[in-house]
């Protein structure tokens, strides 16, 4: 009797152990995941103005097919 007790607070131990580890992760994960993507808001609008001002003049050698968006995702 003595040995299933232990084993099952050891067994609950672990589970809570696992838990806490789970959930940090989750947090850790959203808040790099909301700190990209301001960042890459940020770099995007950045990138949609240089690509404005580069339209705008006549002599672009850069090709119409390469958006700003591409840039970021490579």
């Amino acid at each position: 009797m003595v040995i299933d007790n232990m084993n099952f607070y050891y067994q609950s131990q672990l589970f809570y152990a696992t838990n806490f580890y789970l959930v940090s992760v989750q947090t850790n994960l959203q808040f790099m995941g909301q700190t990209a993507l301001v960042y890459h808001r940020h770099s995007s609008t950045n990138l949609q103005m240089k690509w404005n001002e580069n339209k705008k003049k006549p002599s672009s050698s850069s090709s119409s097919s390469s958006s700003p968006m591409a840039a970021i995702h490579q």
